[in-house]
């Protein structure tokens, strides 16, 4: 499971441009379970960076200021809940402050702030 990236300058004809894609590495780090991507925020900002749920994956940030080449600017994964092996992230949403919102199906909410003094993400 992976993220497409489309060039929508002609909204009835998209044309896929790219895919972002969480490593082999990460994925079996994290990847008990369901793991890919699933709910995006749907607003991209003046920063170019998508906001994605990816199930076991946690929260991913993708930076898509070249839309061929997409990058990620952080992640965050939540532990688990109590007796499972992965964290579920399930929806994220980004309010006007800057605070991201990730729901875990199993394990309830986390309210997150990108870092904008490194690649990271503060709890």
């Amino acid at each position: 499971a992976f993220m497409w990236i489309f060039d929508i300058t002609n909204e009835t004809r998209p044309v896929p441009v790219a895919t972002f894609q969480v490593s082999e590495k990460e994925r079996q780090r994290f990847g008990e379970g369901r793991f890919g991507a699933h709910q995006p925020h749907e607003y991209v900002g003046p920063d170019n960076l998508v906001y994605a749920a990816w199930f076991s994956g946690g929260l991913r940030v993708i930076d898509i200021s070249n839309p061929y080449r997409p990058e990620e600017a952080a992640h965050y994964v939540p532990k688990p809940a109590p007796g499972l092996r992965s964290a579920q992230t399930n929806d994220v949403f980004i309010d006007q402050k800057g605070l991201i919102y990730i729901i875990d199906r199993n394990n309830g909410l986390d309210i997150l702030k990108l870092s904008r003094t490194g690649k990271g993400i503060n709890r």
